[in-house]
């Protein structure tokens, strides 16, 4: 990605339980017009389409397990590097190719969360 890159890093806790860990990076020609502030508070989907008006063409997904380093392990208070599943998405916007490349690392066991159209998660409604 290049030392120019902008990657954020969030965790994220449903029903006040550590459950998820996201990491996203978008390129330098977008990095420059994306500020910390606005990737911390703003889904990659809503930054892309809404804040710099592109479309989105597609988004390439990939699912796997993956060993955590030990900053993503000490926020879930899991074990230094513990086996996660790994959801990677790289999006790529029309004109432009990629334009984001994102991952979720979700810990052990089991939460329900919904993910709205502009990428929010927020417990899922009706889930135990």
């Amino acid at each position: 990605l290049g030392d120019t890159a902008l990657g954020l890093r969030r965790g994220f806790s449903v029903n006040g339980r550590r459950v998820a860990v996201t990491e996203v990076h978008y390129p330098p020609a977008l990095a420059e017009r994306i500020t910390r502030d606005m990737a911390r508070e703003t889904s990659s989907a809503e930054i892309l389409t809404r804040r710099l008006g592109l479309a989105i063409d597609h988004a390439d997904v990939s699912v796997d397990l993956a060993a955590i380093g030990p900053a993503v392990a000490d926020w879930l208070r899991l074990p230094p590097a513990s086996t996660l599943m790994r959801i990677r998405r790289v999006t790529h916007c029309t004109g432009l190719g990629p334009c984001e490349h994102s991952q979720i690392l979700l810990s052990t066991g089991a939460a329900a969360f919904r993910v709205d159209a502009e990428g929010r998660i927020a417990p899922a409604l009706g889930a135990a």
